[in-house]
């Protein structure tokens, strides 16, 4: 799930790494072990992103005009380029099947943002990959 959201699989991997060890240190306190670790994720994979983008945007003043091809698939090229909440209610929803609920609390909004993002990010990725 990290790997998806991060889109690299190291990032996911410490991420989650991090995440199981916050987990850890926090067990007797913890009311809901499940719903605490599913938000410790989405939360460190979104500052993950936040310090990221501001590599992807100076990557280019660096390398110059260069461009730099990776082969990627197409389905992760599309995902890549939905805003963070739009990819993990995607990721969250159909590759680790968690219920709108569960994805609200891991966002931390309401079940209703959770509809609307799913729709907008599926109508995106519908214009973005052709049937």
């Amino acid at each position: 799930m990290t790997s998806l959201i991060t889109q690299s699989n190291d990032a996911g991997q410490e991420i989650a790494q991090d995440a199981f060890f916050e987990l850890y240190r926090h067990w007797g306190d913890l009311e809901y072990p499940r719903a605490y670790l599913r938000t410790t994720i989405v939360n460190r994979c979104h500052n993950w992103q936040r310090r990221n983008r501001t590599r992807k945007d100076k990557l280019p003043l660096l390398v110059g005009s260069q461009a730099v091809e990776m082969e990627v698939a197409e389905l992760a090229d599309a995902l890549a380029g939905l805003q963070f909440r739009q990819r993990a209610v995607l990721v969250l929803r159909y590759y680790c099947d968690f219920s709108e609920a569960e994805i609200a609390e891991a966002l931390g909004c309401r079940p209703g943002t959770v509809k609307s993002l799913s729709s907008r990010a599926l109508r995106r990725l519908r214009k973005e990959i052709p049937q």
